[in-house]
């Protein structure tokens, strides 16, 4: 049997991702998310000064690309 592949993302957020660097990592993981083939899971964790899971792992390519685009630069 096959074994499941998960995959995490993980998104700098901090103040100096600020503009074009987070639109730019924001576009990057929404062409990742929809290029993944089914049965792939993908998750998103962002940080700043801290790390916080935004998206646990699913194969819904839209709920990963919400959530990455909910984030704001910002911190440390």
């Amino acid at each position: 049997s096959e074994e499941a592949l998960s995959v995490c993302l993980v998104v700098d957020e901090s103040g100096s991702m600020e503009g074009e660097n987070l639109r730019s990592a924001q576009q990057a993981v929404t062409n990742f998310v929809r290029s993944v083939p089914s049965g792939v899971g993908v998750g998103l964790v962002s940080f700043s000064s801290e790390a916080g899971l935004r998206c646990p792992v699913t194969e819904s390519a839209s709920a990963v690309s919400r959530a990455v685009h909910s984030l704001r630069a910002d911190g440390g």
